[in-house]
C-alpha cells in the first residue's frame, strides 16, 4: 500500500525563513546592548587594572625609602624654589645631606688607612611626566639609577674646607643602559594616557562648567559637548570647621606618609585631558579636567623607614671619623676614633618642594634611597 508523502511547499519555507529572521532580529536587538554593556564593563575593569598596576609599582618602589625628596615641576635649590638645578646636582645634594662623611668597612684591605672607605650605594629617581619634555613622553613613568660614594664635607677652625674634604661622587649606574628607563608596560598606553598629581585629591564630576574657561577660548566658559561627562581634579578637604566652612585642605603629613594620584583617560582625542582656568573660588587657578571615561587611584603610602627615623632620632644612621674643632681626625692611643651619626644629625628624611621657576614643567620628580641599596650603614667600628 502506497502512502502519500507530502513535503513543505515553497511558500511555507519562505514564511518559516521570514519568521526565523524576525526572531533573530529580536534576539540580536537584545544581545547588542548586552554586548556593549559587557564591553564597557570590560573597558572599565581594564582601565582600573592599569591604574592599579601603576599605583602598585609606585607603592612598591617608595614604601621602604629611607630618604626621599619630591620635586613638583622642576629640580630646584632647596633654599630658593625659583632657581632650577640639574638633576645630578639634586641627587648629589641629597647624598651629601644624608650621608656626609659616611664610611663602610673594607675587611679585605691590608692597610689600616684603606679599611675605611666612603659609603657606597644606589639612588633612584622616578619621573612622572604630565607633558612631553625632551625625549620623555607625556603620561609615562621613567626611572634613572645613580651609583654614589659618600663625600666628606669637613670645615676647619675658620669655616673653610679642611684638606680632608671631598665631594660625593655620583654617576649613572650603568652607562650602557638608557638614562631614562620606562618602567610601565607599553600595553598600558595603547588606548589610555595618565596624569599624576602629588597630594590628596578627589576626581569629581564637573558641576559648574560656567566657572571653567574653555581651553580653546579663555574668554568662554567650559562647554559640555555631546552630553559628555567631565570630571575635575580637586583638593581633598577636611570636614567643616567650627565656622561651618570647609576650607582646610588635607596636606601630606611629613615623615609619615605620601600620596600620589594616578588618573587614566582616553588618548584618542587631544581634549580628553586639559588644564582649565577655574574662577569659582574668588581667584583663578589651574584645574585638570578629564573627559569620561576617566579613572583615578590615590596611592597613599605609609613610609615606615622615614617614620622610624623621625620617631627614633637617636638611632644610628651611619659611622664617620670623629674630628676635633679644627677638622682634624681624633686619634687615641694611635687609633682613629669613630662616632655614630644619628638621624637627628642628618637631613629631614622626607621633604617636598614645589618649584616656582619660570620654565617649570607639569611633572613630578622623586629622588629616594632605600636601605637595602646602601651598604654598611650601621657599623660599630669601636
Amino acid at each position: 500500500m502506497r502512502r502519500n508523502r507530502k513535503g513543505f511547499t515553497l511558500i511555507e519555507l519562505i514564511i518559516v525563513l521570514a519568521i526565523f529572521s524576525i526572531i533573530m532580529t529580536l534576539v540580536m536587538s537584545f544581545i547588542d546592548p548586552v554586548a556593549k554593556i559587557m564591553k564597557k564593563a570590560s573597558t572599565r575593569e581594564r582601565t582600573a587594572a592599569y591604574v592599579d598596576n601603576i599605583g602598585e609599582y609606585i607603592d612598591n618602589s617608595l614604601h621602604y625609602a629611607k630618604f626621599m625628596r619630591v620635586y613638583n615641576g622642576d629640580f630646584v635649590d632647596p633654599t630658593n624654589l625659583s632657581t632650577a638645578i640639574p638633576e645630578g646636582v639634586a641627587v648629589q645634594n641629597l647624598i651629601e645631606e644624608a650621608y656626609n662623611g659616611a664610611l663602610k668597612y673594607n675587611s679585605k684591605a691590608n692597610k689600616q688607612s684603606e679599611k675605611f672607605l666612603p659609603l657606597q650605594g644606589t639612588v633612584r629617581v622616578l619621573k612622572f611626566m604630565n607633558e612631553d619634555v625632551d625625549k620623555l613622553e607625556k603620561g609615562h613613568v621613567y626611572e634613572t639609577i645613580y651609583h654614589f660614594a659618600a663625600g666628606n664635607n669637613v670645615l676647619d677652625s675658620n669655616g673653610d674646607p679642611h684638606p680632608d674634604s671631598y665631594a660625593a661622587q655620583v654617576s649613572i649606574h650603568d652607562p650602557k643602559t638608557e638614562e631614562n628607563i620606562p618602567v610601565i608596560n607599553s600595553e598600558h598606553y595603547e588606548d589610555y594616557c595618565y596624569y599624576f598629581k602629588s597630594g590628596y585629591y578627589t576626581l569629581d564630576q564637573l558641576k559648574d562648567p560656567e566657572n571653567y574657561s574653555d581651553p580653546g577660548n579663555a574668554s568662554k566658559s567650559f562647554a559640555l559637548k555631546n552630553r559628555v561627562y567631565y570630571s575635575s581634579l580637586n583638593p581633598m578637604l577636611y570636614a567643616a570647621d567650627a565656622d561651618g566652612v570647609v576650607d582646610d585642605v588635607v596636606t601630606i603629613r611629613p615623615n609619615t606618609d605620601y600620596c600620589i594620584n594616578v588618573i587614566s583617560y582616553k588618548n584618542d582625542e587631544p581634549d580628553n585631558m586639559v588644564v582649565a582656568k577655574y574662577k569659582g573660588g574668588g581667584s583663578t587657578v589651574d584645574v585638570p579636567v578629564f573627559k569620561s571615561p576617566a579613572h583615578m587611584d590615590a596611592v597613599s603610602m605609609y613610609l615606615p623607614n622615614i617614620s622610624s627615623m623621625s620617631t627614633n632620632p637617636d638611632d644610628p644612621v651611619y659611622v664617620r671619623f670623629k674630628r676635633k674643632a679644627n677638622g682634624d681626625k681624633q686619634v687615641v692611643n694611635g687609633k682613629t676614633v669613630f662616632e655614630p651619626v644619628s638621624a637627628k644629625n642628618t637631613t629631614t628624611p622626607f621633604f617636598e618642594y614645589t618649584a616656582t621657576t619660570a620654565g617649570k614643567k607639569d611633572a613630578i620628580y622623586i629622588i629616594f634611597i632605600v636601605p637595602d641599596e646602601v651598604r654598611d650603614t650601621n657599623i660599630n667600628y669601636n
